[in-house]
């Protein structure tokens, strides 16, 4: 039962999964977690290196004083998603077009109706990485912080947040 269970070489989670849903036998978890550790074939294709886990940054100690902010697509439109590191409270807007002009625009109008934030946390992309974003946080006086490129999860509360929009 054990080669049938791991002969699709989905990994430990997946086959403990398939060999739960057809039967069952007492220390089966501890028995496929055996089989898959002496496979070869699993040895030679798994991770090299675990990924880092993630550090929380810290709460900030005033709303708004800190926000992460995003664009997504949903249903063929693009939105700006602003999101306090404080409450978690979210505010979201459509854009016209994915131009810094029109981000810019948009972030002070949500500004103005909550607080001009001392950090400002976003990806990478072009918007936000524009002489005109720039200015426009050296004019307003906030710290703009940038995700890696390849590391969007290090704006995570933005991410996250983006995904429970877009659930609702």
């Amino acid at each position: 039962m054990l080669t049938l269970i791991h002969e699709s070489q989905l990994g430990m989670i997946k086959c403990k999964q398939r060999a739960r849903e057809v039967l069952f036998w007492p220390a089966m978890d501890s028995h496929i977690e055996e089989t898959i550790k002496n496979c070869a074939e699993c040895a030679t294709f798994q991770r090299k290196q675990p990924s880092e886990p993630l550090t929380p940054s810290a709460t900030p100690e005033l709303p708004f004083s800190e926000v992460g902010t995003d664009l997504f697509k949903f249903e063929s439109r693009t939105y700006l998603l602003t999101v306090d590191y404080y409450s978690k409270f979210i505010e979201f807007d459509e854009l016209q077009d994915q131009r810094s002009k029109t981000t810019i625009q948009v972030l002070k109008a949500q500004f103005a109706r909550q607080r001009i934030p001392k950090v400002v946390r976003s990806d990478s992309g072009p918007q936000f990485c524009s002489d005109e974003f720039t200015s426009f946080g050296q004019a307003y006086g906030f710290t703009h912080k940038t995700s890696s490129l390849y590391f969007p999860s290090v704006n995570g509360e933005s991410e996250t947040t983006v995904q429970t929009v877009k659930r609702l």
